[in-house]
This record gives C-alpha cells, structure tokens and sequence, in this order.
C-alpha cells in the first residue's frame, strides 16, 4: 500500500534485479546520489514503473547496444501544469531507437504498443503514467530517433523527515 519511502534504495533495487538479465552490449549506468529523497507512494507501484522504463529502454537497445542511465535528483519545480514545490526526478535514458515524434503523445495510450504482436502487452506506458498521475506527478519524454529516449518522472517530495524508522516510532510511543 501506499506508505512513506526512501526513491534511492527502491530505484537501486529494482536496477540490481534486472542487471543480470540485461545483454552484455548494454552498459548500465546509475546516478543516485541524491540519497535523502522521500515519496508517498506504493513501493510495489515505483518498481513498476522503474522496471517497465527500464525494460522498454534495454528493448529499444536490443540490436545496437548501448548505455542506460538511471537517474534520481530533486528539484523544485513552479510550472503552470503541475503543484509547485520540490519533487523527487528519476530519469531512465537511454541510447537506442528513439521514438518518432508522430507517436510520442500516443505511447501512453492504453493498447498502444510498438513492439511486435507476440512481444508486450502496451499496457506498460499506460500504467506508468497512471500511477505517475495519481500520485500527483506528472511525466516527461525526450526522444530523437537514431539518438535515444529520456523519461523524466515527476513525483512529488514529501521531505525526509516523513519517512519515520521503527526506532523513531517506538520513542515517540514510550516518550
């Protein structure tokens, strides 16, 4: 369920699990420094997304190779189309086929797939951007065909001091 947690250790799990399944011509490069990033979130939810992103990029990548990166920072974001405030970034980019521009406002679209019939099911982009929407957040893609293909995922920061260890609990209990 949806609960207080710490970006950095879930986006690194996630990436461990499927660096072993991952062909030896893609590199896999991970940024997360900013380790004191918190997110009310379901963290079965951000495994989701971080797998499906990920998934998608080593897929675009499958015939040339490449690198992907995982990126995780904060930022403070005042834009028009979103809540302003600080918000926890993760980037998943990499370096393969691109997304032609024609389907980019598509491929969230429920269905809609560019893979092969018995590859995927399209459902992917469609429930990333869900639970991205749901959780207050929003999404952005950056995509050059031949070049590769960035999402930025938006969520928003609930401040470290939210995520209570079980130590901090019990004093306040006792106190």
């Amino acid at each position: 369920g949806v609960t207080n947690v710490m970006l950095e250790p879930l986006v690194d799990e996630v990436v461990s699990l499927f660096r072993s399944s991952v062909p030896a011509n893609i590199e896999i490069i991970t940024c997360l420094e900013n380790k004191d990033v918190a997110i009310k979130a379901d963290p079965a939810q951000i495994h989701q997304i971080v797998l499906n992103l990920c998934t998608n990029s080593i897929h675009a990548m499958k015939q040339t190779g490449g690198a992907l990166t995982v990126s995780l920072t904060k930022e403070y974001l005042a834009e028009d189309d979103i809540r302003p405030g600080f918000y926890a970034v993760l980037r998943i980019k990499d370096t393969g086929v691109g997304i032609p521009k024609s389907i980019q406002t598509r491929i969230f679209e429920p269905y809609f797939t560019t893979k092969p019939e018995n590859e995927g099911t399209g459902m992917g982009l469609a429930v990333v951007s869900g639970i991205v929407k749901s959780s207050g957040g929003k999404i952005e893609l950056q995509s050059e065909v031949g070049k590769g293909t960035q999402f930025s995922i938006y969520l928003p920061e609930i401040g470290i001091e939210s995520v209570m260890t079980g130590d901090d609990q019990a004093s306040i209990r006792s106190g």
